[in-house]
């Protein structure tokens, strides 16, 4: 039965391609360059129950293809990349774009990822018993070929041009969609339009399927539609990266890295010649003849095969463990002592030395990468996905994945500048998780922590301690961290003020003098509410360098569970509606199936926090059409705006945020700050 929505539907598709210097052309997606073009467009549609569909080849014709199509409704796969395309190349059509069939698939069954509860079941030999984990399903994911193969068993369409490109042009298995334009015509068009048609029947099966369970995804999709616009809209405009500067810093961080390597072999001179003797030792050993290895010595090549090399796991174990004679405090899973960045100062002041260089070296590498990528335009033409994460939240990909990106970098981020006349104004959800746990759980003790107890002098009671910080306050009740808390609280001073005094005048210092505490606290608070268990915990903690054991690691999996009983009750809730269900849904009506059971509660407030974010970008986009969305980071919206405007658009965001309270009538309510700057780093 063809769904009523899918009557007077259109489905369309592009195959795109970048004009080289030597006038041959390539596959490409960057909608951005100059050079870029649209090669084909298929359009499909239902006629008397059947499919027509229609191939236009050549950026001109497929213009006027799309003129024709006039108000009328359009489908698509990839909504994100085909809005990219039609913003870059016809930027004065307005085009009807109503329906993401990628987007239906996700809130269908999250792209059978992990999945062991949903719509998508896992065969057996893709369940890892032994790790109580759901491994990664073959058919797993959000592109149409596997969402076909997955959801309708359909097979391959793209089998014939891409055996075609492996065949006739030498195009490696993998690397096809990258050369679609080397494919003759017919075989262009047959694949071109079985992406639409594929798109029309994927679209009308899941939206059938969503009228027999009478699940309503109009509103998630409405704030999906606008939120992918923005990013394919921010991708065409990009960031503005001062290269000179750009490339100043990488030098100096360049020399910096050196600086800590020769500083760490200065300090380790002799153990490091011990270690290169053995390595010379072990390179001589495996020449079998006298001759072959007194040529090699003559030679001296042993000078650069066999020195010692500081990004080596296995030299480092050399080094610190067989000949400087330090006992390792972790290991890898295969019994080695482990080299993590975060186990690194176990090894004392070398070990140190040593994290430095790899932080410092994941800067280098993100600078590298951000120049490289702005080369052609001076601009950073960032990508974020807007679909494929389980609960709906954005993610990084492209090389640079901005979510992963060092913000707090001073020379990195202030490479990243406004356009001139303009500045980025930094939006985040202030305590956006927390009003969403508070709201939903209803929990006392979590409220008072995170709002009721702000400004407040903290006291003790009932064993808790009753203070504006849900770290502290967890920890005053758990078994690793209670007791030097409780003897902090009641005997430390600063400038004869008492703890609770302090506190009142200013937190940070009491912070200060419970650093280790409250940061080994955070991390245990925040993994349990993720759905952590004791013996996870263990392991963890003694990666961390805490003393535990396995029975206090259960006792204070039980403080939590005891402290938090509202939260307990929620997420008891949750993971019995997924049981019984399969899946979750969100005041937003976006759909998803958590992971595991157990990681039902985190999801759903995850969830719950993509959803609040997209429509707070669609109801600001109407308040401040002058605000340009750049990204989102996290829980942070990046804009620019004119810079005669700051004022202005904070006025806005309480007007939007005032709007949203109002509609939510929430007990707790959303908040939402404002922080400008001429460039990345100054915003934050």
């Amino acid at each position: 039965m063809i769904h009523p929505l899918l009557r007077d539907v259109v489905c369309a598709d592009f195959e795109t391609i970048e004009i080289l210097p030597d006038g041959t052309t390539k596959g490409s997606t960057e909608a951005y360059r100059e050079n870029f073009r649209v090669d084909s467009c298929a359009i499909s549609w239902y006629k008397d129950d059947k499919i027509v569909s229609r191939f236009i080849q050549g950026e001109d014709h497929v213009r006027l293809a799309l003129e024709e199509l006039g108000e009328r409704p359009i489908l698509v796969f990839n909504y994100q990349f085909e809005s990219l395309v039609t913003q870059c190349r016809f930027p004065d059509l307005k085009l009807n774009w109503q329906i993401d069939a990628q987007r239906l698939a996700q809130v269908y069954d999250n792209g059978g990822d992990k999945n062991a509860f949903g719509v998508i079941v896992i065969e057996p030999e893709y369940a890892d018993d032994d790790q109580s984990t759901i491994q990664k399903h073959p058919l797993a994911g959000l592109s149409l070929v596997k969402c076909m193969k997955r959801i309708m068993g359909m097979e391959d369409h793209k089998n014939e041009a891409h055996t075609w490109l492996r065949d006739n042009a030498g195009i490696k298995k993998g690397k096809e969609g990258g050369h679609l334009n080397l494919l003759p015509y017919e075989i262009l068009e047959r694949y071109n339009i079985a992406d639409t048609e594929n798109t029309l029947i994927l679209a009308n099966y899941i939206l059938n399927n969503f009228d027999q369970i009478e699940y309503d995804w109009t509103i998630d999709h409405k704030l999906y539609m606008g939120s992918a616009r923005r990013i394919a809209e921010a991708k065409r405009r990009g960031i503005l990266v001062d290269r000179d500067a750009l490339s100043t810093y990488i030098a100096s961080t360049i020399k910096e890295i050196a600086q800590i390597s020769d500083d760490f072999i200065q300090a380790h001179q002799a153990p490091i010649r011990k270690v290169e003797r053995i390595l010379r030792l072990e390179r001589i050993r495996k020449l079998k003849t006298l001759k072959g290895r007194k040529k090699y010595l003559k030679r001296g090549k042993w000078k650069t095969e066999c020195a010692f090399n500081p990004g080596s796991n296995r030299q480092l174990a050399l080094l610190f463990v067989n000949v400087t004679g330090i006992k390792p405090f972790f290991f890898t899973k295969k019994g080695s002592p482990s080299f993590k960045s975060s186990h690194l100062y176990t090894y004392g002041d070398g070990g140190k030395l040593l994290e430095k260089r790899r932080k410092r070296g994941i800067v280098l590498k993100q600078c590298e990468a951000l120049y490289l990528k702005a080369e052609v335009t001076g601009r950073w033409h960032l990508d974020l996905r807007a679909v494929g994460t389980v609960t709906g939240r954005y993610s990084g990909s492209g090389g640079l994945n901005v979510q992963a990106l060092s913000r707090r970098d001073p020379g990195l981020m202030t490479a990243l500048k406004a356009d001139p006349g303009y500045v980025f104004i930094s939006s985040d959800a202030s305590a956006g998780e927390p009003t969403i746990i508070t709201q939903f759980s209803k929990d006392p003790y979590y409220s008072y922590f995170c709002f009721d107890g702000v400004g407040k002098k903290p006291f003790y009671q009932d064993g808790v301690l009753m203070i504006d910080d849900i770290y502290l306050g967890y920890a005053s009740v758990c078994p690793i961290f209670k007791d030097e808390l409780a003897k902090t609280f009641a005997t430390w001073t600063h400038e004869g003020r008492s703890f609770a005094d302090q506190w009142l005048v200013d937190a940070e210092v009491c912070k200060n003098a419970v650093k280790n505490l409250r940061k080994n606290s955070k991390w245990i608070t925040l993994a349990f509410g993720y759905g952590l268990g004791p013996k996870t915990l263990y392991n963890k903690a003694i990666e961390a360098g805490l003393k535990v054991t396995p029975k206090l690691c259960k006792e204070s999996f039980q403080a939590y569970k005891d402290l938090f009983k509202g939260i307990q009750r929620y997420a008891t809730s949750l993971e019995t509606h997924v049981g019984k269900t399969g899946w979750l849904q969100n005041s937003f009506g976006y759909r998803f199936v958590p992971t595991e059971v157990r990681k039902s509660f985190n999801g759903r407030i995850q969830s719950e926090v993509s959803s609040i974010f997209h429509w707070y970008s669609d109801l600001l986009e109407i308040q401040a059409p002058y605000a340009l969305y750049v990204s989102t980071i996290h829980d942070e919206n990046l804009y620019m705006i004119p810079e005669n405007m700051v004022q202005k658009f904070k006025e806005d965001i309480l007007v939007v945020v005032a709007h949203m309270n109002n509609q939510l009538q929430w007990d707790v309510k959303l908040r939402f700050g404002a922080v400008d700057g001429k460039n990345l780093y100054e915003a934050k």
